[in-house]
């Protein structure tokens, strides 16, 4: 993560490749070539933010998501959405930092209008229909096909009447 960002190649260098007895234990040289590389690369406060953002909202490995079965359409999801609101699947998880948003292990990309809404669907877990005269244009757009995304991959639920 933190190698992405600055465009790194993340690759462990093998310094050691020599035959050993003991082939499950860390090669002290590669421990102490990686401390080397980490300590000349410091992550910057949002590096490490996204970092953390990423990692404390990835699902764990026994969780599935359940798509809807036959997914409305960005309109008919609109329509839906302005009627009844959105609520996060029980299995989500959501997180903020500034200006980065995270959702199961994604950064999710945002307009700055748009954050405070976000935000709120991250502290509560769900945005009532009223939240859906705030944004307009664009951003209304925007929102809109985030959540539709969301809501095709089972992370969010259109919530109930």
């Amino acid at each position: 993560m933190l190698a992405d960002a600055r465009g790194h190649d993340d690759r462990v260098p093998d310094a050691t490749r020599r035959p050993t007895t003991a082939p499950a234990r860390l090669p002290t040289a590669m421990v102490d070539a990686v401390a080397r590389e980490l300590q000349r690369r410091a992550p910057t406060r949002r590096e490490a933010a996204r970092t953390l953002l990423e990692h404390l909202t990835e699902p764990k490995s026994n969780v599935v998501f359940v798509a809807p079965h036959a997914p409305l359409g960005l309109a008919r999801f609109s329509l839906a959405v302005a009627r009844r609101g959105v609520r996060l699947d029980l299995r989500s998880r959501m997180l903020f930092d500034g200006a980065d948003i995270a959702i199961n292990g994604e950064l999710a990309p945002a307009a700055r209008t748009l954050r405070p809404l976000l935000r709120r669907l991250a502290n509560d877990g769900r945005l009532d229909a009223g939240a859906w005269a705030a944004p307009a244009g664009a951003d209304r757009a925007a929102l809109l096909e985030l959540l539709h995304d969301w809501y095709r991959a089972g992370w969010l639920h259109l919530a109930a009447l």
